[in-house]
């Protein structure tokens, strides 16, 4: 079991992506930057196999911290996939705690974010960084 990154490299970097890093030591996640991807569901899938590996080789839980400041809605659709993909595993009795880091005056990522939230059935914790 490896950890993921995904579009780390500042040399390389997209700048229409996110930075994703998945530590497969210690369970922690962090996804930051923006998400306006095109195609989603080609960007994120090895975030999905990585999650399904994470917790057939591990079985331990996973914290999220979300910096992601921007999203479009093929990525927020995206985002609700994944988060209704660790509910799956939380079924299972494994838990995954979801940070989510925005300013308290972008009520738009606000919104998106509780919109995630509710549609995946997923606690996320909003923590306002101003």
């Amino acid at each position: 079991m490896d950890t993921l990154k995904l579009n780390i490299d500042e040399n390389n970097r997209i700048f229409l992506a996110p930075q994703i890093y998945l530590n497969a030591v210690d369970g922690y996640c962090l996804m930051s930057g923006y998400s306006l991807v095109s195609n989603p569901v080609f960007f994120y899938r090895p975030v999905f196999d990585w999650i399904d590996a994470y917790h057939q080789h591990t079985k331990k839980d996973l914290l999220w911290d979300i910096r992601l400041s921007i999203i479009n809605s093929a990525s927020q659709k995206a985002l609700i996939a994944l988060l209704k993909k660790l509910k799956e595993y939380l079924g299972q009795g494994l838990v995954s705690i979801i940070n989510w880091y925005c300013s308290r005056s972008d009520i738009d990522l606000v919104e998106d974010i509780q919109d995630i939230a509710s549609i995946s059935e997923m606690e996320v914790k909003v923590i306002y960084t101003s």
